[in-house]
């Protein structure tokens, strides 16, 4: 009897019965952790199986009826069923920043590397513009001094022939616009401008008859 009742005193003593809810929360503890990691393995494996079949997308964030600059503001991300998408899309807002857009887009429209000037060989005829003009490039070594334009200056492009006297077989590409302005090999710049089809076999036959040409820059109220 003095055993039995020793148990019993102890079974009911304060420190079992601590111990014994100390139990009782662990397990529950134990099984509530357990079933929060299963929900998020389930949420995990979801949004991975999501994450496969779909990609974000740079679209335009709204209407855009010019040549123009792309900025941060003109863009927003999409996501679009990786199976409808190319390897002609942009996916970082950043990659696309700083260049030059080439057409009238809508809002939400997907923007393809076909669609903005990046890096153009400086001999290539590019890219149809309106008004019946074309993207080409020239290379400012092309140029008898260093010029410092920037994207949408407009210039006067002179164009004579050193070997004769002045005045003759002198030309003027006038109002030509800068869309792109790019850095080359050897500290030289690649310059694009919109020319018509005209302007630009005059370039090239100056180019290989090695007459000198020069950019006049217009000022605002001349363009």
């Amino acid at each position: 009897m003095f055993f039995k009742s020793d148990k019993n005193k102890l079974e009911d003593s304060p420190l079992t019965l601590n111990l014994q809810k100390k139990k009782r929360l662990y397990i529950i503890f134990s099984i509530c952790t357990l079933l929060i990691a299963a929900l998020l393995l389930i949420n995990w494996t979801k949004k991975f199986e999501n994450e496969k079949r779909w990609i974000d997308v740079v679209v335009t964030s709204r209407d855009i009826n010019e040549i123009k600059i792309v900025e941060d503001i003109d863009l927003q991300m999409q996501a679009y069923p990786k199976i409808l998408i190319n390897d002609e899309i942009f996916t970082k807002k950043e990659d696309l920043i700083g260049l030059t857009l080439t057409r009238n887009l809508p809002k939400g429209a997907i923007i393809y590397k076909r669609d903005v000037l990046q890096s153009i060989s400086s001999d290539s005829i590019s890219l149809l513009l309106p008004q019946d003009k074309k993207a080409f490039s020239i290379d400012d070594s092309w140029l008898a001094a260093k010029t410092f334009v920037k994207v949408k200056d407009h210039v006067d492009i002179v164009i004579g022939n050193e070997k004769t006297n002045l005045g003759e077989n002198d030309f003027i590409i006038r109002n030509a616009e800068i869309i792109n302005v790019t850095d080359i090999s050897g500290g030289s710049k690649s310059i694009t401008l919109a020319l018509t089809d005209a302007e630009i076999r005059l370039i090239m036959y100056a180019k290989v008859n090695e007459f000198s040409m020069q950019f006049a820059i217009l000022p605002v109220q001349l363009r």
